[in-house]
This record gives C-alpha cells, sequence and structure tokens, in this order.
C-alpha cells in the first residue's frame, strides 16, 4: 500500500529536510518546561481573577437581597393598601347610598316644587279670571246704583212688590260680589302660602344640592388619595423589581464568567495533564530502546506485529499499538509532516481513517493511523517541521479498527519496513 501524497513529499524532503533535521530535544524539552512554569502562573491567575469574582457575585448577591427585601415590605405595603382600599370601597358605597338617597329626596323635592308650581299657576289663573269678573260686577252694579236709587227702582216697577224684588236682587248681588271678593282674598292667601311653600322647597333644594355636591367631592377625593398612593407604591414597586432583575443580571453574568473561568483553568490543566502525559511518554519512550534518535510513537499493548495478520490486514505492514483514547501520539523522529487528513479524503471511517505521514529523510517515512479526528484533531498540519517527541495526534478509532490502536507503519524507499529496525 502506497503512501498518499507521494510527489509532495519528494519535494518536502529535497527542501525541507536539510535544514530542519538535527533540531535536538532538549530545545523542545526547555520550550515545553517554560510553557509548564507559565501555565501555572496562568492557572494561578485564573484562581486569583475567580476568587475576585466570587467576591463580586456576593456583593452582587447582597445588593439583589437588600432589594428583595425591600421590594418584599413594598409589596407588603401594597397588599395593605390594597386591604385599606376594599375599606374605602365600602366607605364609598356608603357614600354613595346616602348620595343616592338624598339625590331621591331631591328628585321628590323637585316633583313637589313642579307641582307646587302648576297650583300656583292654575290658582293665579283663576284668580285672575275671578277678579275680572268681580271688577266687571261691581263696575255695573256701581253704574247702576248711580243712575237708580231704591225708590227709583219701587216707583219704576209695575207693582210695590216688583220694586221690593229688585231692590232684594240688587242686595243680593251686591252680597254676592262681597263674598266673591272674600273667597278671592282667600285665594289670594292660599297662594300665597302655596309660594312660600314653593321658595321652602326651593331652599331645601338647595341645600340637598350642597349636601349632594360635597359628599361627591369627599367620593372624589378619597378615591383620589388612594389611587395616587396605590400608583406610587406601584412604581416604588416596579422600580424596584428592576432592581432585583439588573443585579439578578449582573450576577448571572457573574457566575457565567466565574463558570468560563473555571472552564478555562480546566482546560488549562487538561492541557497541563496531557503536557506531562507527553513528557512523560517522551521520558519511557527514550529509554524503551531508542536507536539512532528514534523513540517509539506511544507506549501501550503490541496488539499486532509486523508481518502477522489481523481482521483487515495480511501481511501486517506496521505495528498496532492499542492504549486509552486520548493518548498522545509522538513524533517518532525529527521530520516534516507530508500528510495530516484522512486517508480516503472526506470519509473518516474508510481504510486508515485520520492519519499524519512524516518524512524523516529523503529516504524514511512513518505513518501513523487510526488517530483522533473531532474531537482531538491531529496538531499538525502539511510541510509542519516537527522534532522527535512533538505530539501530532491522539489515540482514536478512525477508519477500520476494532477499538482504540494506533497503526504505526516505517518505509524505506518508498518498502514498507519492520519498525523495529528503527524502534528497537
Amino acid at each position: 500500500m502506497s503512501f498518499p501524497g507521494g510527489s509532495m513529499a519528494n519535494k518536502a524532503r529535497r527542501l525541507l529536510l536539510k535544514s530542519a533535521i538535527g533540531i535536538g530535544v532538549a530545545v523542545a524539552s526547555t520550550a515545553i518546561g517554560t510553557r509548564n512554569m507559565m501555565s501555572a502562573v496562568d492557572i494561578r491567575e485564573i484562581d486569583v481573577e475567580i476568587e475576585g469574582r466570587k467576591g463580586q457575585l456576593g456583593s452582587a448577591q447582597d445588593e439583589k437581597d437588600r432589594a428583595e427585601a425591600i421590594l418584599a415590605a413594598t409589596q407588603a405595603r401594597r397588599s395593605s393598601l390594597q386591604t385599606q382600599l376594599r375599606v374605602t370601597d365600602e366607605a364609598r358605597f356608603r357614600e354613595i347610598v346616602k348620595l343616592q338617597k338624598v339625590q331621591a329626596r331631591l328628585d321628590s323635592r323637585e316633583l313637589e316644587r313642579q307641582q307646587t308650581r302648576q297650583q300656583i299657576e292654575v290658582l293665579s289663573s283663576d284668580f285672575d279670571e275671578s277678579i275680572k269678573a268681580v271688577n266687571e260686577r261691581l263696575r255695573a252694579l256701581y253704574k247702576a246704583s248711580r243712575r237708580t236709587s231704591h225708590l227709583e227702582l219701587i216707583l219704576s216697577a209695575e207693582s210695590f212688590s216688583q220694586g221690593l224684588d229688585r231692590v232684594g236682587s240688587l242686595e243680593s248681588v251686591l252680597q254676592q260680589d262681597i263674598a266673591d271678593i272674600r273667597d278671592l282674598l282667600d285665594r289670594k292667601r292660599e297662594i300665597e302660602i302655596r309660594q312660600s311653600v314653593l321658595n321652602q322647597q326651593l331652599a331645601e333644594i338647595e341645600t340637598l344640592k350642597k349636601e349632594r355636591q360635597s359628599v361627591q367631592q369627599e367620593i372624589d377625593r378619597r378615591m383620589s388619595d388612594h389611587k395616587a398612593l396605590m400608583a406610587r407604591v406601584q412604581e416604588q414597586e416596579a422600580e424596584l423589581a428592576k432592581d432585583v432583575a439588573a443585579f439578578e443580571a449582573e450576577a448571572e453574568a457573574i457566575r457565567r464568567e466565574i463558570a468560563s473561568l473555571r472552564n478555562k483553568r480546566q482546560a488549562e490543566i487538561d492541557r497541563l495533564e496531557r503536557q506531562r502525559a507527553i513528557e512523560a511518554a517522551r521520558r519511557i519512550a527514550g529509554q524503551g530502546g531508542a536507536v539512532s534518535g528514534w523513540v517509539w510513537p506511544v507506549l501501550g499493548i503490541i496488539t499486532a506485529d509486523y508481518g502477522g495478520c489481523t481482521f483487515g490486514q495480511c501481511p501486517h505492514l506496521g505495528i498496532d499499538i492499542a492504549a486509552p483514547l486520548g493518548t498522545p501520539i509522538l513524533a517518532a523522529a525529527d521530520g516534516v509532516v507530508l500528510k495530516a487528513g484522512y486517508a480516503v479524503p472526506g470519509n473518516r471511517l474508510a481504510s486508515y481513517g485520520m492519519t499524519v505521514i512524516i518524512a524523516h529523510s529523503n529516504t524514511e517515512d512513518t505513518l501513523y493511523a487510526h488517530l483522533a479526528d473531532i474531537t482531538l484533531p491531529p496538531t499538525v498540519s502539511e510541510g509542519q517541521f516537527v522534532s522527535i517527541g512533538d505530539v501530532i495526534g491522539y489515540m482514536g478509532v478512525t477508519g477500520w479498527t476494532s477499538g482504540p490502536h494506533l497503526h504505526f507503519e516505517y518505509r524505506v524507499n518508498n518498502r514498507k519496513a519492520n519498525p523495529r529496525q528503527v524502534l528497537g
């Protein structure tokens, strides 16, 4: 099976290997030690920042608690005001009942006033007509009495008896007129009495109107005062609710920041742990029988050696080394990355899956297959120089594999060779 990227491999060998190969592990170790020291400082700084944010969170929580306490008191006050409002409503209802009674009395007085006024108008009209009639009779009687005396009435009669009748009739008319005049005087007094009653009714109506206005003003004042108080309390409650929400938002933002800092801290710790694992792997690999500057790419259980058979390859053209998922994979020697990607482009489950190929000289290549891809993709890219022991990726299960392991191949002049020639 040939390696992908052969043309680029030859070009990379000629341009890069002459200047790259030979850089020692000591330089890389020094850099790693510096990074570890800086990372430890970074973690301490993150811890300090987390503690500072915790203090801010405590302050924001205290402010929120105080605002909530004030809000609770305000809500209790509003509840009390609502109770008072119900009492005020009851009092207002009583005032309204009173107002209705006043209005009923007022309506009754208005009706009585209208009836009295109508009676006065009728009496006045009759009185005026009667006055006219009496005046006319009196005027006629006066004229008649001036022209003719009682004696003349007797003498002008056909008989004495007729004369007496005439005189009696005149007296009778006069007596009736006097009676009518007395009746007119009585009716006049009745009209005056009714007018007095009417005036009293009008005065009482005015008093009832003032009473009604006073009751209505008192109702309006109570309602206006209570509504204004309720509006102020509700406004205070709304402002306090905004304060509580603002403090909660601030506390939530600080909590998110603390969570982010903790994630950052954990990520840094995880990175340091991976770096420690890498250093340990390098130390162990360096003690594991390196030949001519080569190290084992990973330490683990060898599940298939070169030349044997596996479920997917016979003869087996490399060494399979099993280790836990996420275990760092190291460059077996200095070199230039020729490929970092899927063996079959776009298909993570085919063939060797995620692979890295490194050229170590003009004739030597190594292939690292079944690497992790999604959560821990390869850490190198094509054309990049790597030193012996550098992490190039992590243990995965991509491609044709029955479990997490590294398939490691060694090639000389594009021909498969036993990796133990260089690994020992």
